[in-house]
């Protein structure tokens, strides 16, 4: 039994996996709302304007992470309950730093607006873009007191109300003429709509206190792991920053669709991210519960990425040419460079989260600084030369930096990744195979036949999978051969 949660690591696995279905399921279904908006959104929009977007979009990102500092994370992860003082504590200075950064994002605006060239009467879309920090910071308490009590249901219910308010306002607004200034007011909406979820089902631990030793040991903690989210944010301004103000809106736009359109069978590693550390973190007194939680939790992974990498690649014309309109097939070739991606993150991502279980952040923050300056070294050249290309294979350079976060990783667990993440691509090719042969004989011209053809190639590879396992538990449970002893 943990001596601080309470709890077994039988139960801690129970309520993981509780947790995975129930958030998962959730947030599923969250992204597909939020998916279907971006589909929608971009026939509406044109390359340019989708590119403003994306630009909006990163900048938010920026502010919520200067906005947060990494307190959130500190109390989930924290090996002792932490006491309604430190909760109150912490939320208030949190409160403070999040309305520090909204009043800089408010002065920072006529630089933005001169920076990117917008028209005047767009001058209002980051200083209502930053009220939506404000109104982050007053769901903090409760949201992070039930992902600390791992109360999954409740955290899948505010990001589905989150997702569903969004794309609502969004698509709302889009249709009416709005354009780029329609996200402004969708991540306003958002943000609003989840406090008041979040403090209606969350526990009420509302009050302030301001008591800077408190605040300070929390913040000690999750200063490493918000200076990933922000070296990592840094990384990803090639894009928004050093495109947008070379190469313009439009190739921000074609780059930020073409890395939706590539992450797309990464949806599921950004669903279950959020129970990693918090698992993890629970089980890293029983090491060798863990190794065997993290393999399956790799295992898992793996099994959920192929079969969609797979038959997204094979099926990416008539993907883009059905889903997402004409204008957008010149992008295409990028989508295939970005989505050698997704051969490394299912197992990147978990041990990430493993590392900052562990109280290995400032690891994981080496590691995000050595992919800052390994994009930006190899990015800016490849820019220059290349254009939008030469930006999509710099973004697969900070790969490289797995290699390191993997035998770090290693070193601490013994888990084992290589045989089920083998299995997992090896059951995807005959699922892509079909795919193939589906399109080439009967050729995809409509969502119906792309959703048949799709589901046709997940039940092939789900076939394959189960024998593949079947096959393999049999031999692994096969016994021994006995040894031949020689005649004397």
């Amino acid at each position: 039994m943990d001596p601080e949660s309470g709890l077994r690591p039988a139960e801690i696995m129970r309520r993981a996996a509780l947790g995975a279905v129930v958030l998962g399921g959730g947030q599923v279904a969250a992204q597909i709302v939020n998916i279907a908006g971006m589909i929608v959104l971009a026939g509406i929009l044109t390359p340019a304007e989708f590119g403003l977007v994306a630009i909006l979009t990163f900048f938010l990102s920026l502010l919520t992470a200067l906005g947060d500092l990494g307190l959130g994370m500190s109390l989930v992860r924290s090996p002792i309950e932490p006491t309604e003082s430190e909760f109150r504590a912490v939320s208030s200075f949190q409160q403070v730093v999040a309305l520090c950064v909204t009043l800089a994002a408010l002065a920072a605006t006529p630089l933005m607006i001169r920076a990117y060239k917008l028209a005047a009467p767009d001058w209002w879309l980051f200083p209502v873009m930053a009220l939506a920090i404000v109104a982050d910071s007053v769901r903090f308490l409760p949201l992070v007191t039930l992902e600390r009590r791992l109360i999954y249901q409740r955290v899948g219910a505010i990001e589905f109300t989150q997702a569903v308010v969004s794309t609502t306002v969004l698509l709302a607004l889009a249709t009416s003429g709005f354009h780029a200034a329609c996200f402004p007011i969708a991540v306003v909406a958002r943000s609003v709509a989840a406090a008041i979820v979040a403090n209606l089902i969350g526990p009420r631990r509302h009050g302030w206190l301001w008591h800077w030793p408190t605040a300070k040991h929390f913040l000690s903690v999750g200063l490493p792991y918000q200076g990933v989210i922000l070296l990592t944010a840094a990384r990803n301004s090639i894009v928004p920053v050093f495109v947008g103000l070379l190469l313009g809106r439009a190739a921000v736009g074609h780059l930020d669709w073409a890395t939706m359109v590539a992450g797309f069978p990464l949806t599921g590693l950004i669903l279950f991210q959020r129970l990693y550390v918090g698992s993890f973190s629970r089980m890293h007194r029983h090491p060798e519960e863990l190794a065997g939680f993290v393999t399956r939790v790799l295992s898992i992974a793996h099994a959920i990425v192929a079969p969609v990498a797979i038959v997204t690649l094979v099926l990416l014309e008539p993907i883009v040419r059905i889903v997402f309109g004409e204008a957008w097939l010149g992008a295409i070739p990028l989508v295939r460079w970005l989505w050698l991606g997704c051969l490394v993150m299912p197992t990147v991502a978990p041990l990430t989260g493993l590392l900052h279980a562990l109280g290995r952040s400032r690891t994981v923050f080496v590691c995000t600084l050595g992919g800052l300056v390994l994009m930006w070294l190899v990015g800016v050249p490849l820019v220059l030369l290349l254009g939008e290309t030469g930006t999509a294979i710099a973004m697969l350079a900070i790969h490289a930096v797995g290699i390191v976060i993997w035998r770090t990783a290693r070193r601490l667990v013994p888990f084992r990744v290589l045989t089920s993440a083998t299995l997992a691509w090896a059951a995807a090719l005959p699922a892509g195979a079909l795919a193939y042969w589906w399109h080439r004989t009967w050729p995809l011209t409509s969502v119906i036949q792309l959703c048949l053809c799709g589901a046709a190639a997940v039940a092939v590879y789900g076939a394959v999978l189960w024998l593949g396992s079947g096959l393999r538990s049999k031999h692994r449970l096969r016994p021994p051969r006995p040894m031949l002893r020689s005649k004397t």
